[in-house]
């Protein structure tokens, strides 16, 4: 637990040029006592501890979440001001602090053979790390957040090609997969020539945690 609080405490102090004043505790185990007095010791009194007690930490994300959403309706003056985000893990590429923001990346598929024009299950993995520096290596920080499937019609004929040193014709798929994340949330799309796969067509399996 501290490490996550060293580590997002370090995060605030690249961005702002200073530490955090305080550490909110939020949350069922956020009420905790023991979690409490245990940060307290850690850190100190160069950072203040809020804690609140009773149902306020449930009731404040409660609270929070629907104000957040009649406020996006236009149905309340009430209004939540986020001014920033740290992401708690690293995907790859991005700044992904925002919300609803975007970010691509492009893959290849080669076929070597007319056997393979039908349809095709695709698979890729997607990655993340909670490192504080994301390593440019893999090593054992790196874990696998989820894969990515999607099925597709495949028409050679229809596919750019390029030929081997061996004189093997080689036929390329390319398509996109999206990463967005809006409020905390990341979500994945898959694209092939520009058009967006249907729902039907893809699947998001996660690691279990």
């Amino acid at each position: 637990m501290f490490v996550m609080v060293q580590e997002q405490e370090a995060a605030v102090t690249r961005k702002k040029g200073h530490g955090p004043k305080y550490v909110i505790l939020v949350g069922g185990f956020g009420r905790s006592r023991y979690l409490f007095s245990y940060l307290k010791k850690k850190l100190g009194n160069e950072i203040e501890i809020l804690q609140s007690r009773g149902a306020s930490p449930w009731a404040a994300i409660c609270r929070g979440a629907v104000i957040q959403s009649i406020s996006s309706k236009g149905r309340s003056n009430l209004s939540i001001d986020v001014q920033g985000r740290i992401s708690r893990a690293s995907y790859g590429k991005g700044d992904l602090g925002n919300s609803d923001k975007r970010v691509t990346s492009s893959y290849l598929r080669h076929f070597f053979d007319t056997n393979d024009d039908q349809k095709q299950t695709i698979v890729e993995a997607i990655y993340c790390t909670t490192a504080s520096q994301p390593p440019k290596v893999w090593n054992d920080q790196i874990k696998t957040l989820c894969t990515v499937k999607w099925e597709t019609k495949i028409d050679l004929t229809t596919l750019p090609t390029f030929t081997n040193p061996v004189g093997k014709v080689i036929y390329v798929l390319k398509y996109d997969i999206e990463m967005t994340v809006a409020g905390g949330v990341l979500d994945f799309a898959v694209y092939r020539d520009g058009v967006r796969q249907g729902g039907k067509s893809v699947m998001i399996e996660y690691e279990n945690a």
